[in-house]
């Protein structure tokens, strides 16, 4: 009798087991959905700044040889001519700035950092050592 309940109890233990490791990996598999969804966008926005960038070069460029030419037929419209230039070529440098930025951010660092506290939750609970109850960072205060 008593091993049936053993069992019975064990049997319980197990499924409170499974059924938490299912929660965990949910939650995970969700987490890393989202962040997948923020790296794509991030991505189409890098991709977007380098056509804009190569444009913006290439007009640049092809005001310059404008200028050039326009410099050796005539005196007035250079200064015009280098001016458009000089915007064209400010708007790629700006442009290659935020691709700049976009670029080094780590991708997936927020869900990598999570993924981390969760397995260092779980090796407390597998060890027996209970873990302090975490602080509420909302702005509603619990048991007041």
């Amino acid at each position: 009798m008593t091993s049936l309940l053993g069992l019975l109890r064990l049997r319980s233990h197990l499924a409170s087991w499974v059924s938490l490791v299912g929660v965990i990996l949910t939650d995970r598999v969700d987490l890393w959905a989202a962040a997948l969804r923020q790296e794509r966008l991030r991505l189409l926005q890098m991709v977007g700044l380098v056509v804009a960038m190569l444009s913006l070069v290439l007009l640049g460029l092809l005001s310059l040889t404008a200028a050039v030419v326009v410099a050796l037929w005539s005196v007035s419209p250079v200064g015009v001519l280098l001016g458009v230039a000089g915007l064209y070529i400010l708007a790629a440098l700006m442009a290659l700035l935020r691709l700049r930025s976009l670029s080094q951010q780590v991708p997936f660092s927020s869900a990598t950092e999570s993924l981390k506290r969760d397995c260092k939750k779980l090796d407390r609970i597998l060890r027996g050592v209970h873990a302090r109850p975490e602080r509420s960072t909302g702005p509603v205060a619990h048991g007041s």
